[in-house]
């Protein structure tokens, strides 16, 4: 059904914003979890249950139809029960990245025995090993069955795409490797179509880089495949942006540092990656979105051109785009996405606007159902479309 209206659709370039933990491999180095915690907290995050007396009590499991009002998931249940204390935003940034660490690592605890014996979840313990058994069926192969499934539909359809992979974790070269066996037929899963051919044909290692937030400044560094390190000497809260850029420039295999901003960062991550055929990765900076306990305006910022054509003097290439993250909550301030309109360089935080570009992925869901990254694709660009059909340039 999905592959079927994408067949109709028309080919704008697509640019994929693609979350690396738990979104395509169900480990998160970032947030500190195994496999094991990983498979667990998607579990959590897929059984329904009510709070009677203090205690969180499973209702429905994944999949299972009912009425879910008054129910709440697991893991809501939980970020429930360890918040961000208050006060805490006029704290010093160290003060609150500390703070905000051990909050995470309180609500893991929890999460990551979800179906163990004696646990709320025990008897929903068989979704964990569905999930290991998709994961192992192939030796080498880390990543989720259905991106290979997005990857090669496109190609198949010969729908050109930018796929940026994007992370707070240290799992980028891994993933670009694994993405290279892939490409040559080196992988459990092959490439099929003439996009993937082309691309093997004419191989160009991918590119990477990282972005480093603080306060109003963004700057994008090309080279590195890991986090951006910028140390503030004791008791400076704000640095120069020159002395960022000193410190940024100093990183191993840094090539060039941009000191950029929200309207500017789309064609820059654009044009980097076109170096590379179009593949690359982004690694974004942790410690800001952790100060501002997990802010959307502190997270990965997904520049877009949402403003139409017709309201701006510079013409505007249309494209489809699209961020996977599992870490999405559409509408809300606690998110992981921070989706900008680049012609105006606003965040956007309307639900309706956001829901046609970003998909909240379900890593139980993205794990077992090999479609599934493929139809979350087909609704975000049939909501696009719609979009396109009421702003007419």
């Amino acid at each position: 059904m999905s592959r079927a209206f994408l067949e109709r659709c028309p080919r704008r370039h697509l640019v994929i914003h693609m979350d690396i933990n738990r979104t395509i491999i169900q480990v998160d180095s970032a947030g500190q979890r195994t496999m094991e915690d990983a498979l667990n907290g998607n579990i959590a995050a897929n059984v329904w249950g009510r709070c009677e007396e203090e205690k969180w009590v499973a209702v429905l499991g994944p999949g299972e139809e009912g009425d879910r009002s008054g129910l709440v998931t697991f893991d809501k249940y939980v970020d429930n029960s360890y918040t961000e204390p208050p006060l805490m935003q006029e704290l010093p940034k160290a003060e609150r990245e500390c703070i905000w660490r051990d909050i995470s690592a309180r609500r893991r605890s929890v999460v990551r025995t979800f179906t163990h014996a004696g646990q709320p979840g025990e008897n929903y313990a068989q979704h964990v090993e569905e999930q290991r058994k998709m994961l192992t069926a192939a030796s080498n192969c880390s990543m989720v069955p259905s991106f290979f499934q997005l990857v090669n539909t496109l190609s198949e359809l010969n729908w050109s795409f930018t796929m940026i992979f994007r992370t707070f974790g240290h799992d980028l070269a891994n993933v670009l490797q694994e993405w290279r066996q892939f490409l040559f037929g080196e992988h459990a899963h092959k490439p099929q179509g003439a996009l993937l051919r082309r691309m093997k044909e004419k191989y160009v290692p991918e590119m990477t880089g990282c972005i480093f937030r603080a306060e109003d400044h963004i700057f994008f560094c090309v080279g590195p495949d890991k986090a951006a390190v910028v140390h503030h000497p004791e008791g400076v809260e704000k640095m120069s942006p020159s002395e960022v850029l000193a410190q940024l420039s100093a990183m191993p295999s840094c090539k060039e540092v941009h000191q950029t901003n929200f309207m500017q960062l789309h064609d820059q991550i654009l044009e980097y990656t076109s170096a590379s055929n179009n593949v690359g990765g982004i690694v974004d900076y942790y410690p800001f979105w952790a100060q501002g306990a997990e802010r959307r305006s502190g997270g990965k910022v997904f520049p877009v051109a949402i403003t139409s054509s017709s309201c701006v003097t510079a013409p505007v290439t249309p494209r489809f785009y699209v961020f996977f993250d599992d870490n999405i909550f559409i509408g809300e301030e606690k998110s992981i996405v921070d989706l900008r309109d680049i012609v105006t360089g606003k965040s956007i935080t309307d639900a309706a606007i956001e829901r046609k570009y970003c998909v909240a992925v379900n890593p139980y869901k993205a794990t077992v159902d090999k479609e599934y990254f493929v139809d979350c694709l087909a609704g975000r660009i049939r909501l696009q479309l719609g979009e396109d059909e009421i702003c007419i340039d």
